[in-house]
C-alpha cells in the first residue's frame, strides 16, 4: 500500500465512524468513563461473519478469481491485494474482540460470495478506453 500510516489510520477511524460508545467501570469503587467499540458483528458472543464480510464488500468491492482476492483501486482498475486488505482492514474493525478465526470466516464468506464465474470479465474490455471525465 503506498499509503502513509498516519493516512491509513484516519482511514481507519473514519471508517469506524460512529460505533464507539460510552463505558462506565467500577475499579476499586471509583467510577471511570471511557469509550468501547460496540459489537457491531456480534449477536451475544457469536460472531456474525456474514454481516462482517457484507460490510467490508460494501466499503470496498472485491473480486475472487479463485486463486487471488482482487481489491477494486479508486484510480479504476483491480489489484492483487485484496487478501492483505481484508485481513488488515477487517482486523481493524474488529479491533480488540478480534480473533484469526474470525477474520478466516469472513474471508471464507466473501471469497464464496465475490466470486467469478465463468465468462464473466473483471476488467472493462480492452477496445474501449477509461477516460477520467468522459469525451
Amino acid at each position: 500500500m503506498s499509503k502513509t500510516a498516519s493516512e491509513l489510520q484516519k482511514k481507519l477511524d473514519k471508517l469506524k465512524g460512529n460505533a464507539k460508545t460510552e463505558i462506565v467501570t467500577k475499579k476499586n469503587n471509583e467510577v471511570q468513563a471511557g469509550t468501547q467499540l460496540l459489537p457491531l458483528y456480534f449477536i451475544g458472543k457469536q460472531f456474525q461473519h456474514a454481516k462482517h464480510s457484507k460490510d467490508m464488500n460494501q466499503r470496498f468491492n472485491f473480486i475472487y478469481d479463485g486463486q487471488l482476492l482482487w481489491r477494486y483501486h479508486p484510480q479504476g482498475y483491480y489489484k492483487p491485494d485484496g487478501e492483505a486488505y481484508f485481513r488488515a482492514i477487517g482486523q481493524e474493525l474488529l479491533s480488540d474482540s478480534s480473533k484469526r478465526i474470525y477474520i478466516n470466516e469472513s474471508l471464507y464468506y466473501t471469497q464464496n460470495d465475490r466470486q467469478l464465474l465463468e465468462g464473466q470479465m473483471m476488467n472493462p474490455p480492452s477496445n474501449l478506453i477509461n477516460v477520467r471525465k468522459s469525451l
